[in-house]
């Protein structure tokens, strides 16, 4: 097993991006989102140095009346700017919430990585990110592959901060 993780290789993120993307932000602007602890939104956040406003499908996951988000491509380009930004918007049909985001880190991020790991969707896809970033195949996530999954999922709390309008229409 690699101390350091692999990220994925450019061309399977850019044909992720190129088709997936599209279709999931479409799903979402219809307003299918999920239920539960696993929720489906579009993020919109500003770039970091070109001042765009950039949309992303993310899964929301939704733990003790908190909502988070997780990269599980690694230090993503919209997760750099949510934590250059501070903030972003979250978007489920013509339904938009302003919402301040906090990157959790330490011993914060490691209790919720724990406590997420134990839906049964978060873990699955926490073993498919140790198969990927790591070449290491498992069937119960340890305490150890939990710390391995903290240096490539970067985790921010969403906080609601008001009302963007409400019906605005997502152009």
């Amino acid at each position: 097993m690699s101390a350091v993780p692999r990220p994925p290789s450019a061309a399977r993120l850019a044909l992720y991006n190129r088709w997936v993307n599209p279709v999931m932000r479409a799903t979402v602007r219809m307003g299918a989102g999920g239920r539960g602890v696993d929720l489906l939104r579009v993020l919109r956040v500003r770039g970091r140095t070109s001042g765009r406003l950039y949309e992303v499908p993310v899964r929301v996951a939704v733990l003790e009346d908190h909502r988070y988000v997780m990269t599980m491509l690694g230090d993503t380009q919209w997760a750099r700017n949510l934590r250059t930004a501070g903030h972003g918007q979250l978007v489920l049909g013509r339904s938009i919430e302003d919402v301040a985001a906090h990157e959790l880190t330490g011993t914060e991020k490691a209790a919720f990585l724990t406590r997420c790991l134990r839906y049964r969707q978060f873990e699955r896809r926490g073993r498919s990110t140790l198969k990927s970033a790591y070449g290491q195949a498992v069937k119960h996530l340890s305490p150890a592959d939990i710390d391995l999954l903290g240096q490539v999922w970067f985790v921010f709390r969403l906080d609601r901060v008001g009302s963007a309008g409400g019906e605005e229409v997502i152009p």
